[in-house]
C-alpha cells in the first residue's frame, strides 16, 4: 500500500506456519508498540496456523481476550504491535 502503513512480510517457510505471506496495518491503527515478552499460549479456544506449545506460535489464535495473530519464535525477544479498530484478516 502506501507510506501510511506498516507492512510485515513473513517470508519463506515462515509464511507456510502463519499461513499469512504479508500484514498491512494503517499506521493510525496502531495504539501501542511493546517489546515485552511475550507469554506462550499453552491451549487456545481455537487457531488457524502452528502451535508448538512454548516453541512457536504462528497464525491467528482465538484466547478468553480475543482474537490475536501470533509469530513468536522467542518468546523473550518480540514486537508486539497493539492495533485499534484493525482485523488483520482483511
Amino acid at each position: 500500500m502506501g507510506k501510511d502503513n506498516v507492512t510485515i512480510k513473513i517470508e519463506g517457510a515462515k509464511n507456510f506456519f502463519a499461513l499469512k505471506s504479508k500484514i498491512e496495518i494503517p499506521l493510525d491503527n496502531i495504539a501501542k508498540v511493546s517489546t515485552e515478552q511475550v507469554r506462550p499460549v499453552w491451549f487456545p479456544r481455537m487457531r488457524i496456523g502452528t502451535h508448538i506449545p512454548g516453541e512457536l506460535m504462528a497464525g491467528t489464535f482465538w484466547l478468553r481476550t480475543g482474537k490475536t495473530f501470533y509469530f513468536v519464535k522467542n518468546f523473550s525477544k518480540c514486537i508486539t504491535l497493539h492495533l485499534k479498530d484493525h482485523d488483520i484478516q482483511k
